[in-house]
């Protein structure tokens, strides 16, 4: 892929050298010290950033903690400190955003990660949210799949962190396990194989009541219905299922427009901020594709799991603005993937580079980078 490498025909003359390790350096401080700035000017921005936080805050304050996620995160965080709690969002962040940050090495993505990292801060690190200890976890898959664990090992971890907080906060994070699990199967296996499990998968669906489906998707319409009641002054992004969510045809039509929203998002709104939208989509969708090429064995975990983060949200997501506070949260797991994007060096020569530095540092195993390129 031309754009993937920096070639001069596209980003230009300008962009065929790449940033000295002390301009890399100085663009990393430079963002931590505009976060820790916007942090401490969290109560300017607008209001819809501090819905979900004024929620839990309010829930704490009546010791009133229901039986949904916003009532589990609320138990969680009335055993927090008082004077820590406001904290806790920046004490994820700064650690997050320092890894991030290490791996941008060229120009175009020097230019490109304030589109990234705007909605990233400010939807999941201004308050305490239930996005805060979404971002706690991701941060603890990063360091599983750097580690020096074997990919069984690494997995079973990932498995454990998901199904308890499925267990405890967010049911439908159990599915996003359950994708994740199919998604390495189906790459791991011949095609033969993979195919069947398909096939047999969808025949068992076939066998579910429409209660099934209707738990799956049917909040995506509840939910729109609500905003478009609060009217576009609120929410404007909203969107429903194309079809009513009652049996495998509509399930499988319903996923497919819930990721081409995603993807093209101007099906549901036509302004600058789809445009972003989109810019997003397709840097996380780079990272996925480097992660994948270049990197083997429990390095590649991530981009499997951010994948199933992706088709468990195309199932009941209702608006844009709930897609890229989701799917941003996870940015630190995938960020190893911005190693590699728009490079105006060989993919062999950078792999080998970080596969010294690794093997020298004592760090992860070779098989976490990928030794040649496919």
């Amino acid at each position: 892929m031309v754009v993937a490498h920096n070639d001069s025909r596209v980003t230009g003359r300008l962009f065929r050298r790449e940033p000295s390790d002390v301009q890399c350096r100085l663009y990393r401080w430079f963002w931590m010290m505009a976060y820790l700035g916007v942090f401490a000017m969290k109560d300017f921005l607008p209001e819809r950033f501090s819905r979900d936080a004024g929620t839990l805050a309010e829930m704490i304050e009546q010791n009133n903690f229901d039986e949904g996620s916003y009532g589990a995160m609320a138990m969680i965080y009335s055993h927090v400190p008082g004077p820590l709690l406001p904290l806790l969002p920046a004490i994820i962040c700064i650690p997050s955003l320092w890894i991030i940050l290490g791996y941008v090495r060229s120009y175009p993505v020097m230019m490109l990660m304030p589109i990234l990292l705007m909605p990233y801060l400010i939807m999941n690190f201004m308050n305490p949210t239930k996005e805060t200890l979404v971002a706690l976890m991701i941060l603890a898959v990063y360091h599983i799949s750097q580690s020096r664990l074997t990919t069984f090992r690494a997995i079973l971890l990932v498995l454990m962190l998901y199904g308890t907080y499925a267990a405890f906060i967010r049911s439908y994070y159990a599915l996003i396990a359950i994708f994740f699990i199919a998604l390495l199967f189906l790459r791991h296996m011949p095609r033969a194989i993979g195919a069947i499990a398909v096939l047999l998968g969808l025949a068992a669906m076939l066998m579910l009541p429409e209660d099934f489906y209707r738990a799956l998707q049917g909040s995506r319409d509840e939910s729109a219905f609500y905003m478009a009641y609060l009217g576009e002054d609120t929410v404007r992004t909203y969107f429903f299922n194309l079809l009513p969510p009652d049996n495998l045809g509509s399930f499988l039509v319903n996923t497919f427009w819930g990721l081409l929203v995603m993807f093209v998002p101007f099906f549901v709104a036509q302004s600058f901020n789809e445009v972003l939208m989109m810019v997003n989509v397709f840097m996380y969708c780079g990272m996925v594709l480097a992660i994948l090429r270049y990197r083997g064995g429990a390095g590649q975990l991530p981009a499997y799991l951010f994948m199933g983060h992706i088709l468990t949200q195309a199932q009941f997501e209702p608006d844009l603005g709930s897609y890229v506070r989701h799917f941003s949260c996870v940015l630190v797991m995938i960020s190893p993937g911005l190693l590699y994007m728009f490079r105006n060096r060989p993919a062999e020569v950078i792999v080998a580079e970080e596969t010294a530095q690794l093997q020298a540092a004592g760090g992860a195993p070779a098989d976490t980078v990928r030794t040649t390129v496919r």
